[in-house]
């Protein structure tokens, strides 16, 4: 199962380790960086024309993956590519930019 979208909150804050912790989630976005070693993206940027507030670079846009709920084991995914779609400045869709996982499920063990 997954949990997607504009949270607009830092993954430092209290909320997104909240979510983290009362869901046991793991957010794909971070988990597939660390895992091909790239740093994390920006979904909400000063380099887009949309967004009102300078050096606003940060993620505040989410995809958790929640691999079981109570005693019910559900399908584990896992993220084997990720773009975060950027479009020039001044024809921005939206103040965010959006996220494009391609998720599969896990092989099993």
């Amino acid at each position: 199962m997954v949990l997607i979208g504009d949270f607009n909150i830092p993954s430092n804050s209290k909320w997104y380790n909240q979510i983290t912790e009362l869901f046991a989630a793991r957010d794909l976005h971070a988990e597939f960086c660390k895992n091909v070693r790239r740093p994390e993206e920006a979904t909400y940027s000063s380099e887009n024309s949309l967004v009102l507030w300078n050096d606003a670079d940060q993620r505040i846009d989410y995809c958790w993956a929640i691999d079981r709920l109570d005693d019910y084991e559900l399908m584990k995914l896992d993220v084997v590519d990720l773009d975060v779609l950027k479009q020039a400045r001044g024809e921005e869709l939206s103040d965010h930019w959006a996220q494009l996982f391609t998720v599969v499920p896990r092989p099993s063990k």
